[in-house]
């Protein structure tokens, strides 16, 4: 059985933020239509990408990996970005967002700590290339992350 993935009841948050209707997004994506309504909402890897490229279509011409990336807020967070937030320094929250990534989504964030600096790359656990919108989005949720935690 292909791993499920656990959808925040932080997504009606997001799309409410964004201005778009929960049940567009997921008609436009052939998922039902009461996903986050649902107690436990999940996803396969696949079903995950698709919700991605949904909401990119839904977006439209709109900056997507902005408005998300930047629009995550103290209410839309869950408890791994608390405890990455939490951290002592930038390094050792990098490495708590690795570890507890691979659990909110088909995605990997392999981070490398050097001696002169730190290197963070996604990738995806299956199903193939991240969708654009997805990288994107993660790429400013790390600098927006990373200037909130450091406060510079």
């Amino acid at each position: 059985m292909a791993q499920h993935f656990k959808l925040s009841s932080n997504w009606r948050i997001i799309l409410r933020d964004l201005g778009l209707r929960p049940g567009d997004v997921l008609r436009r994506t052939g998922l039902p239509t009461d996903l986050f309504a649902r107690e436990i909402a999940s996803v396969s890897a696949e079903e995950y990408f698709r919700l991605w490229r949904g909401l990119e279509e839904e977006m439209g011409d709109r900056p997507m990996a902005l408005e998300v990336g930047q629009g995550v807020s103290v209410e839309a967070f869950d408890s791994p970005i608390f405890a990455a937030l939490c951290s002592p320094d930038l390094n050792t929250a990098a490495e708590r967002l690795s570890k507890f990534k691979r659990l909110m989504g088909p995605l990997a964030l392999d981070v490398n700590i050097g001696t002169e600096q730190t290197v963070m790359e996604y990738g995806s656990l299956e199903v193939g290339p991240l969708p654009v919108s997805l990288g994107t989005t993660e790429l400013v949720f790390l600098v927006q992350f990373a200037r909130r935690a450091t406060r510079t």
